[in-house]
């Protein structure tokens, strides 16, 4: 009867978050039908899709505005689904910039918030080892990164906006011995391009043996680099003329939407230029003091 019952809930479960996703679809199309009724400017920079899980020596953006640039974004926002082309690792970016003659930030505020909603349900229920199984079976074809991603909207004039590349920064976590072991297990099928099957095998049994003798106060960390990716830094209107910071930075993987206020001049916007890896290589070092556990899974030991 309890295995019954637990697959009761978790059919229920599967219900509630098929149910949360199409009201993600639904609150798109609706508001793709409002806000495309109020472009006063729109420019995008449609990136290339990446066939491969790795980084390209060049990116070019490409440039679109009025209709088609509507046109696009209608799309990139429900445009969930890896695309043709498209490696599963990777996610389709539009970046750019959207400015209405309305301010209905709330309503992308809404849209944001049944995203987590879905996000946080699903991370409270299913162990990180099991999730894209999970998700795949009942979102098939969906990248969950391209689902999960929040749409930007401003209410307040914006003065300037300046797109540019984050180039190669890092993503770092701490890692408890559990953890570590349950990361070593989840990566026995993501085999690198350079090892056999039996020789990654071998890596990850030789490491889970040394963590068994190792020190019980023994602390690793996840040092991952993370491919380049848009950003945009957004200046609101200041009283002091002379205000040059930014006050917000964001990830640009969407179209930013901005309200212009009758009165209002419209932003300066600065588009975004083509990313070279010879220009943007340069990698921030780790000053803390570790040593290489696994060098394929990013994966340190501290020393001290």
């Amino acid at each position: 009867m309890k295995l019954m019952a637990t697959q009761a809930q978790q059919k229920i479960l599967r219900i509630e978050l098929y149910s949360i996703y199409q009201a993600i679809l639904k609150m798109l199309h609706e508001l793709n039908q409002t806000w495309s009724k109020h472009v006063i400017h729109a420019e995008v920079y449609p990136l290339p899709l990446l066939k491969k899980a790795q980084v390209p020596d060049q990116i070019f953006p490409a440039q679109l505005s009025g209709e088609e640039a509507v046109q696009a974004t209608t799309q990139a926002l429900c445009q969930f689904n890896w695309m043709e082309q498209q490696h599963t690792a990777t996610v389709m970016r539009l970046p750019g910039v959207i400015i209405l003659d309305k301010a209905i930030q709330y309503r992308f505020a809404a849209i944001n918030e049944a995203k987590s909603s879905l996000q946080n349900l699903i991370a409270s229920h299913y162990k990180p080892g099991s999730r894209a199984r999970i998700t795949q079976r009942l979102f098939k074809g969906v990248s969950m990164l391209q689902l999960y991603r929040h749409i930007f909207a401003f209410d307040e004039p914006i003065k300037k906006i300046i797109f540019s590349w984050a180039g190669r920064t890092h993503s770092s976590k701490n890692l408890t011995e559990i953890q570590v072991v349950d990361l070593l297990e989840r990566s026995r099928l993501s085999i690198p391009l350079n090892h056999s099957y039996d020789e990654w095998q071998n890596i990850i049994d030789m490491e889970l043996r040394q963590l068994a003798y190792s020190p019980s106060n023994s602390r690793y960390r996840l040092h991952r680099p993370i491919a380049p990716h848009p950003r945009a830094m957004i200046y609101h209107e200041h009283d002091h003329p002379n205000y040059q910071k930014h006050d917000v930075m964001l990830h640009a993987n969407l179209p930013i939407f901005a309200y212009l206020p009758a009165d209002y001049l419209k932003p300066e916007i600065k588009a975004l230029k083509p990313w070279f890896k010879n220009q943007h290589s340069q990698i921030r070092k780790d000053k803390l003091n570790t040593e290489v556990v696994v060098q394929p899974l990013h994966l340190y030991r501290f020393t001290e």
